[in-house]
């Protein structure tokens, strides 16, 4: 016994130790982990901070505004948007520095802020002086993404303005199977609308045909149908909105096609069919 007592006097001070170790790595690891989850919980309060002003503000998720922002604000409310930039790209800024930005829920908020306020940070990059900033808004600019710029939709007593919407470009407003990306030929002659193709497939084949457009919107489809309205009997476009179906009428009778306008729901089409409004 008398020869482990020297052994027992370096295992118990170094056992000691170990454990005097081990405590402060896990106060370390816990105090860490608390430190991300208050950081987290930061950008999260952030976030609806920033997402709140643009429930007050729509146009600031609105592409035809933030990327002509300085022709459409009084000075009042460029102040107001210069305030909420800074401290939207701010918060990039930060997701950069803590190493968030390859995150799916950052990353994906880093896209949006890119995409809609880029205009801002082009004009006022002295803020923002982090290279590694700079390289993530670069690959954001540079990806593809889900977010289409199209104008918030003009309504009406609650409902969308067809005749608004009708009077402009209504492409620009609604993402549409006919618009002209979709009907226009590629290099290889291909029409990405596979259904004006089999609709003008149809129609090639001869004798005369009846056509019903359900949801005829201000009659996009219309143009198409020129070509053939030789071997077109009978030209039925239904629409629940007024103003759409007077919109169509007017194309349809600048086109010379026989066309004749129903305003009416799901509901209506269904009494038109058995009223023989449309057979």
């Amino acid at each position: 016994m008398e020869s482990l007592k020297p052994i027992a006097e370096i295992l118990v001070p170094l056992a000691a130790s170990s454990i005097s170790l081990v405590s402060v790595l896990a106060l370390v690891f816990f105090w860490r982990q608390q430190n991300k989850e208050a950081v987290r919980s930061r950008l999260s309060i952030v976030w609806h901070e920033l997402m709140s002003v643009c429930h007050r503000n729509p146009e600031y998720l609105d592409v035809f505004f933030t990327e002509d922002y300085e022709n459409k604000t009084t000075p009042e409310e460029l102040h107001r948007y210069d305030a909420y930039c800074y401290k939207a790209w701010t918060y990039v800024r930060e997701i950069v520095e803590k190493g968030y930005e390859k995150k799916d829920e950052y990353s994906l908020i880093c896209g949006i802020l890119a995409k809609y306020h880029y205009r801002w940070l082009e004009k006022n990059p002295v803020f923002f002086g982090n290279p590694r900033f700079w390289k993530v808004v670069d690959e954001h600019r540079e990806n593809p993404h889900l977010i289409f710029g199209y104008r918030n939709i003009p309504t009406k007593e609650g409902e969308v303005d067809f005749g608004q919407v009708g009077k402009e470009d209504y492409h620009r407003y609604i993402l549409s199977p006919l618009a002209p990306e979709m009907t226009a030929p590629d290099e290889t002659g291909r029409i990405r609308n596979r259904l004006l193709v089999r609709l003008r497939e149809k129609l090639n084949r001869g004798g005369k045909r009846r056509i019903v457009d359900l949801g005829c919107g201000p009659g996009n489809l219309l143009p198409h149908l020129t070509d053939h309205s030789a071997r077109i009997n009978e030209l039925a476009c239904l629409d629940k909105s007024k103003p759409a179906a007077r919109r169509a009428a007017e194309v349809g009778k600048k086109l010379g096609l026989p066309v004749r306008t129903i305003c009416a729901d799901m509901a209506g089409l269904i009494h038109a069919i058995r009223s023989r409004l449309i057979r």
